[in-house]
């Protein structure tokens, strides 16, 4: 019976990570455009003059984030000099959009599923919070939320 057991762990440790859905995919920085799909927070963080540094001061940013429905790995590039670094099990990334009415919109679709195409690349201002970065150039907008945050993000 114990040895029944041993064998049955052993086939599960057998199996491919793709058939337990548990596989995270491997993305590429700027130029590749990506989409990403996932529930649009607004986080509120501090800006300038001194980004928190004295928060009296500084103005409150209203930042949209894709919590990603899955995580995903971004490859580094070493030619590049600032997307040099892989960045692994990214479960969030601040959004940057072309246009200012997209950030209206984006307020508007908040807590609603979203889907976004564009380029990612590290963080490189004081503007940008998270680690990683997607400048979007097309968006699905407002999509009904897939049970609002994925699992582990309430």
């Amino acid at each position: 019976m114990r040895a029944t057991g041993v064998l049955f762990a052993c086939w599960i440790l057998t199996i491919p990570a793709a058939l337990l859905g548990t596989e995270v995919r491997w993305l590429d920085f700027e130029p590749s455009v990506v989409e990403l799909s996932g529930i649009l927070a607004i986080e509120v963080h501090l800006g300038p003059p001194t980004y928190g540094e004295q928060p009296k001061r500084d103005r409150k940013l209203r930042v949209p984030v894709l919590k990603l429905s899955q995580p995903v790995n971004i490859r580094g590039n070493p030619a590049s000099e600032l997307n040099v670094e892989t960045r692994e099990n990214v479960k969030e990334v601040q959004l940057s959009f072309p246009e200012r009415d997209d950030y209206r919109r984006a307020q508007r679709c908040e807590g609603r599923w979203v889907t976004v195409r564009g380029t990612l690349s590290s963080r490189h201002t004081g503007r940008h919070f998270k680690e990683v970065l997607l400048e979007a150039n097309k968006v699905e907008w407002c999509k009904p939320a897939r049970n609002n945050l994925p699992a582990g993000r309430h």
